[in-house]
């Protein structure tokens, strides 16, 4: 499977490439303005999910409705397509000549970062995951369990109406008992969007680490 993508060089030579992964409904274009943040130290890409649901609007997975299920997810369509980005990622990587491979997901990407660097994390190192949670039935845990150089951001709006903050609450705990080094945080009348105070904190957290 390959997918489509927006890409910007970094500014000066780098070794660090973050990639992008959008929500459900949207496209590559659509979190690509905060390329302009990063460009500085890292190449940027992002990538347009593969289901299309609509002109401009796509998915990494469905998600169905339904009234006997209510809202849910297709586990195995998720695990499949895991899989397929990690390969592509990887491809990605090697393309751009780098060392270090972070992410920045939000909504479905972010569920998706979660289970792309809890499963192979050696292969990622950033982890920026916004508005998302931890999926317990898609999430497969490396048997390695060495998880010492992986850095995770989470955040939440409080009035998320689409993924509730509940479903959000236990990363905390989760990350803890993998020994992830993590920073989470909650914002104060923010929607199911980024609001420009959890774009700053985010970049105070990534910048940090350089």
């Amino acid at each position: 499977m390959s997918f489509n993508y927006l890409e910007k060089k970094a500014l000066k030579s780098s070794d660090r490439l973050l990639v992008i992964l959008h929500g459900y409904g949207a496209n590559e274009y659509d979190l690509f303005q905060l390329s302009d943040a990063f460009v500085h130290n890292s190449h940027v890409v992002s990538v347009q999910a593969p289901y299309k649901l609509s002109p401009e609007s796509y998915a990494w997975y469905a998600i169905h409705f339904d009234e006997i299920k209510g809202k849910w997810s297709d586990i195995n369509q998720a695990k499949e397509i895991i899989e397929k980005l990690h390969v592509f990622l990887q491809a990605l990587k090697k393309q751009y000549q780098v060392d270090y491979l972070d992410l920045l997901g939000f909504s479905q990407g972010a569920i998706l970062s979660y289970a792309l660097a809890t499963k192979y994390p050696h292969n990622y190192f950033k982890i920026i995951a916004l508005s998302g949670y931890f999926n317990k039935q898609l999430n497969e845990i490396s048997k390695e369990n060495s998880f010492s150089h992986l850095k995770i951001y989470a955040s939440h709006g409080a009035e998320d109406s689409v993924i509730p903050l509940s479903w959000s609450a236990e990363i905390p705990n989760l990350l803890d008992e993998l020994d992830i080094d993590h920073e989470y945080q909650v914002f104060q009348g923010m929607g199911h969007t980024i609001n420009q105070e959890n774009l700053n904190a985010l970049m105070h957290w990534y910048y940090q680490f350089e």
